[in-house]
């Protein structure tokens, strides 16, 4: 379980004006300014169809939202909760085709660590890391789809983080 309530810390950034504000400006400072596509560090420019490819990817990820949108739905669960969870879909080729926002409040790591579970309305749903081997879901049999997490770091916890309004 995590160190603290995340219902709790949820709760507090509906309640607290000044805590809402903060949160928000962070956000978009963080994420909500967009995104673009830069070379390398080495400078060597990428290849002009992997551009493609990506740029079709983020400006299609979800049917629902843009890559922005999600990114601040993500980044709210971080500064609010002290994690966030971004969901990858991939298509029967094994190409990633999607990118979508898990609410913080429903997840918790796995105590191997070796992915993540979501639960809703007494539902399990399982998620693996990032790159790890495609397992199915032991509570649907479906493959699982990858998550990240992000999160702010604590010497209290190895598996979740802490939002800064706790000091």
């Amino acid at each position: 379980e995590p160190p603290y309530s995340l219902t709790a810390l949820a709760e507090l950034y509906e309640i607290n004006t000044t805590h809402k504000a903060c949160v928000d400006a962070k956000v978009t400072n963080c994420v909500g300014l967009g995104y673009r596509f830069i070379p390398a560090a080495d400078g060597e420019a990428a290849d002009p169809a992997t551009r493609e490819v990506l740029e079709h990817l983020f400006a299609n990820c979800n049917q629902e939202m843009t890559f922005t949108d999600v990114m601040r739905a993500v980044w709210t669960d971080v500064e609010t909760i002290g994690n966030g969870y971004l969901e990858i879909t991939r298509n029967a080729r094994g190409e990633i085709d999607g990118f979508y926002h898990v609410p913080g409040t429903t997840v918790r790591v796995r105590v191997d660590r070796s992915g993540f579970v979501q639960v809703r309305e007494g539902r399990k749903r399982h998620f693996r890391s990032i790159g790890a081997e495609a397992l199915p879901d032991p509570a649907g049999g479906q493959t699982q789809n990858e998550m990240l997490q992000f999160r702010k770091y604590t010497p209290q916890s190895t598996y979740y983080g802490v939002p800064d309004i706790l000091p």
